[in-house]
Formats: C-alpha cells, sequence, structure tokens
C-alpha cells in the first residue's frame, strides 16, 4: 500500500496538516497545542487505518474476480453480503443457468 502514489501523497498532506495544525494551536495556547496534536494524530491514525481496510477489500474483490473470470463460480455464503466493493453474486447465479439453458437448447436441436 505505501508503494503507491496517491497514498504517498495522502500521508505526507496529512503529516502537514498535523504539523500546522499543532503549530497554529501551540501558538496560541501549549497546552492546547498538545491537546490538538493528540487528537490530530488520532484522527489520522483512524484515517489511514480505514484507507487500509479499504485497500484490503479492494484487493479481495480483485481476487474475487480473478476467479470468476477463470470460470470459478462457487459462491460462499459466508460473503454473501452487498457493499460498495461486492459483486452481485445473483447476477452469477443466472449466468450460470443462463449457460445451461444455452447448452440444453443446443444439445435439444440435434
Amino acid at each position: 500500500m505505501l508503494r503507491n502514489k496517491e497514498i504517498k501523497l495522502y500521508i505526507t498532506l496529512l503529516a502537514s496538516v498535523i504539523i500546522v495544525g499543532f503549530v497554529a494551536c501551540y501558538f496560541f495556547n501549549p497546552v492546547s497545542g498538545i491537546i490538538a496534536l493528540f487528537a490530530l494524530l488520532f484522527m489520522g491514525a483512524v484515517s489511514f487505518m480505514f484507507t487500509r481496510w479499504r485497500y484490503q477489500q479492494i484487493e479481495k474483490l480483485t481476487e474475487y474476480l480473478k476467479r470468476i473470470a477463470s470460470g470459478e463460480y462457487t459462491l460462499d455464503i459466508r460473503d454473501n453480503d452487498e457493499g460498495e466493493l461486492s459483486i452481485n453474486k445473483l447476477t452469477i447465479r443466472h449466468l450460470k443457468q443462463n449457460k445451461r439453458r444455452t447448452l440444453v437448447t443446443i444439445l435439444g436441436r440435434k
């Protein structure tokens, strides 16, 4: 994930915001500057963990798409949820049924 240019830019900008926020708050009141530093670091850590989780979800989806592209249409009921990064399992089921119907139609004509 750290090899990604966007992530490097994101971390650089996040570090810049943390430093500027800390310096600005510390200039007015040292105690508020330290509190702001901890708050900004915490928000940065949460944001980074969320970004890492999103990249892991994208990687899982990529692997799933590779399996589908290779012809493996197995459905796992445990990951049968729909979200922003999910594939509709019903679509795969319909694809399999259509292939079967096509095969039956072709075999029925002979």
